[in-house]
């Protein structure tokens, strides 16, 4: 008996996430909003051969690894912390490749979906989902392409339009 593939919620981002100032970032969102532009766009797949889960997990490790590390560089002394911002700095350059990886592999894992006429449902203004419609899959991908950067969910096998889920791991 095969297993059923995970739920993965891929929130795209219009807005850049890790760039600039807060005060940029407010601005950039508030002018999409006068615009009336979105912020994010948030679907739901099957996350068949467990690609997205496996990225999540690896990049929700190394984000944990480093908040340990900066924990550990407040605490320690003065000898140890150049060897600890060496460490905390290059998982920093692996946790921005992983970011960056997720976004490209969650664009390919949304196309597939999209063009094996597997399900793909989409969030509703008042954050319940329902399932996109044929007509709705070309605008979805475009949108995709142009996102910025992905908060990843993953959850245990479920109906794709459940309400409440159980967390496997999730990346921001």
């Amino acid at each position: 008996m095969t297993q059923r593939p995970n739920i993965a919620q891929i929130e795209f981002f219009h807005v850049k996430l890790d760039s600039g100032t807060t005060q940029e970032f407010l601005s950039d969102i508030s002018e999409r909003i006068a615009e009336g532009s979105k912020i994010k766009t948030v679907v739901r797949i099957l996350d068949e051969g467990g690609f997205i889960t496996e990225l999540a997990l690896a990049l929700r490790r190394t984000q944990d690894r480093r908040e340990k590390l900066l924990e550990m560089m407040l605490d320690c002394g003065t000898w140890w912390r150049p060897w600890l911002n060496f460490r905390f700095q290059k998982l920093g350059k692996k946790e921005e490749k992983l970011k960056k990886q997720a976004l490209l592999v969650s664009v390919r894992q949304l196309d597939a979906a999209v063009h094996t006429s597997s399900q793909v449902a989409i969030e509703l203004p008042d954050h319940r989902f329902r399932l996109a419609k044929p007509n709705e899959m070309h605008e979805l991908l475009e949108t995709a392409r142009k996102a910025t950067g992905v908060w990843l969910f993953v959850f245990k096998p479920n109906d794709l339009l459940a309400d409440k889920n159980t967390y496997v791991v999730y990346a921001m």
